[in-house]
């Protein structure tokens, strides 16, 4: 039996609201102190996100973009009007079938973030001539039938080597990325400082694990 043990880690803010603001809103007919716990909680997300994504190395923490065990790949065909349809259909179906060939069919990938860049490219060009013909996206769906989930993902643009821009392949179910998350957005006990009253709010996380890393390929690929 293997064991995997990881760091946890807690982002925490914090909001003010004073008796004087309490006045405003009784005033207003509205709370701004919901607001301001929504706005702290929307923080923690959004770092836990940046976090899942990109990892730390100072925090010992694991993101898909710093993840130890991931394969990854640069590709030499361009994303852009420099290649033809069909060379870069070719490059990305490689991509996708990447876990499959390479395990022998005993893993495979069938989801697939790409970077918002990636995404507007692919489903504006068109595949082939003429008013009839389907984006070189939809030509990509019908072409990786065993990828089902095809999705943006702002984090990976232009974060790869040389600025390139990434696509993705994971599993999509429980054997895939796997957030660790050990603690909620939580309010601590409210402090009293005067008239103002301070919140915390802490979130506990772990960073990623990928439970079958032979489903997953990083690729990178030029664009302009």
């Amino acid at each position: 039996q293997a064991t995997l043990r990881r760091s946890t880690r807690f982002l925490v803010t914090s909001y003010n609201h004073s008796f004087i603001d309490r006045l405003r809103d009784a005033y207003r007919g509205y709370s701004t102190e919901r607001q301001k716990a929504k706005a702290a909680r929307d923080i923690l997300l959004r770092k836990a996100d940046d976090l899942f994504w990109n990892g730390s190395d100072e925090f010992d923490l694991w993101g898909i973009l710093n993840y130890p065990f991931l394969d990854t790949g640069v590709s030499p065909t361009s994303v852009s009007a420099s290649s033809t349809p069909a060379a870069i259909v070719e490059a990305i179906s490689v991509a996708a079938n990447y876990a499959n060939i390479e395990s022998k069919q005993a893993f495979e990938s069938n989801a697939v973030a790409m970077s918002t860049a990636l995404h507007r490219y692919l489903s504006t060009t068109l595949a082939g001539g003429g008013d009839n013909s389907t984006t070189i996206l939809e030509f990509l769906k019908k072409a990786n039938p065993q990828i089902k989930v095809w999705h943006r993902a702002h984090r990976l643009d232009g974060t790869g080597p040389g600025g390139y821009h990434g696509m993705f392949f994971y599993r999509d179910d429980d054997q895939g990325v796997n957030p660790i998350v050990t603690m909620d957005p939580t309010p601590l006990p409210v402090q009293t400082f005067g008239i103002t009253d301070k919140t915390y709010m802490v979130m506990g996380i772990g960073g990623i694990v990928i439970k079958e890393i032979g489903n997953c390929l990083m690729k990178w690929f030029p664009i302009s």
